[in-house]
């Protein structure tokens, strides 16, 4: 009995030992995972840390670099194209008014009358001063009387042109009578179109000759001056 006894103890101890030794086991297979976790973490885990991170954006002195570049660019654009408006309106007005001339000498030959060409801010009478950038008009004169009346015939009309846009003459003409043989008689009638934006880059001449033939000149500084007071 006494050796039986001692062997079922021995037993015993084997199987707890054996026990401690698979738990002692199981807890260090547990612990593996939480050791690497704490370790260099794996590529995907890295790349999706990344991805999650919130994108920079400029820095304060980044924007003011950029702000202070854009007042710069601007400075130097502006001007520019300003000038740029200014010299493609005078030219427009300069072609408008050549055209308007041509025209009523044309039709002063083709039809054998008298027509007439004056400034006209309302385009229904002829105004007396020389600046036309307000609009003009022209008519065939019926009774020669050089006045837009009831019984003449309107043929061409301009309202007025942009603001900061004119028409200055340099000659007491504020009309231009073509006769039927296409004459406008009389001395030259020299126009002056400049615009305020283009400067005295901007300004040229039209000028009307006895014979009634249109052709386009250059502005004297004093012609540059006067029309550019008229312009504002």
């Amino acid at each position: 009995m006494g050796g039986a006894g001692q062997s079922n103890q021995w037993n015993r101890a084997r199987r707890q030992g054996l026990f401690l030794q698979a738990g002692t086991a199981r807890r260090h297979r547990r612990a593996a995972p939480a050791t690497r976790s704490m370790g260099t973490p794996p590529l995907q885990d890295a790349a999706a840390m990344c991805q999650r991170q919130p994108p920079r954006g400029f820095t304060l002195v980044e924007l003011i670099c950029v702000l202070a570049l854009a007042a710069i660019l601007a400075g130097v654009a502006l001007p520019s194209f300003g000038s740029l408006v200014g010299n493609t309106r005078s030219t427009t007005a300069r072609l408008t008014l050549a055209g308007a001339f041509n025209t009523a000498r044309i039709s002063a030959v083709s039809q054998g009358r008298h027509v007439v060409l004056c400034p006209s801010a309302n385009q229904q009478v002829c105004d007396d001063g020389e600046q036309w950038q307000h609009g003009w008009v022209a008519f065939v004169d019926a009774d020669h009387d050089r006045e837009l009346g009831s019984g003449d015939t309107v043929l061409t009309l301009q309202q007025a042109l942009p603001e900061g846009t004119a028409v200055v003459g340099s000659s007491a003409r504020s009309r231009i009578n073509y006769q039927p043989d296409g004459s406008a008689g009389g001395s030259n009638a020299t126009l002056t179109i400049c615009d305020r934006s283009g400067g005295a880059a901007s300004a040229r001449t039209l000028v009307i000759s006895a014979s009634g033939r249109v052709r386009y000149g250059t502005a004297s500084p004093a012609h540059i001056a006067q029309c550019l007071a008229a312009a504002g």
